[in-house]
């Protein structure tokens, strides 16, 4: 190896060449080298035509699974969604009527644009103000 490695690149490139006709005019090494090639490339499209059949398979499955699975978990999901919204739709419905008995005031575009927190600390704090601008600026500042 000293002694390639100290031969000029042309050399170098120059012995590969004429390593590779030597060889390519052995026909048997030619001959095997070509068939051995052959049976690589063979054995490499068969995996990965299984390996493609078999992924295809895989995913088709998958997605079938994860459609089933999907539309059970989004009824359910759905289900209490749809409780959730209710019931802050009941407590803004809620708040807003006792706030116009309360103080006789339009409230709704504020409440709906409250937090679940904040909705809840209306009901604590409207006995405790006398006056709505008050109650209005405890909640707005509670955040």
């Amino acid at each position: 190896y000293t002694g390639i490695i100290k031969e000029k690149e042309e050399d170098i490139i120059g012995m590969v060449i004429k390593m590779y006709d030597k060889f390519r005019n052995n026909e048997p090494m030619w001959s095997i080298a070509n068939q051995l090639a052959l049976a690589r490339i063979r054995t490499e499209s068969f995996k990965d035509e299984y390996h493609n059949k078999g992924l295809e398979e895989g995913i088709e499955i998958g997605i079938k699974q994860g459609l089933e699975k999907g539309i059970e978990q989004g009824e359910k999901q759905g289900i209490e969604k749809g409780i959730e919204i209710g019931k802050k739709e009941m407590l803004i419905e809620m708040i807003k009527e006792q706030i116009e008995g309360r103080y006789h005031q339009e409230c709704s575009e504020w409440v709906e644009g409250l937090s679940e927190k904040q909705l809840k600390l209306i009901s604590k704090y409207i006995f405790e103000e006398d006056e709505f601008e008050a109650l209005k600026e405890r909640i707005d500042n509670s955040n």
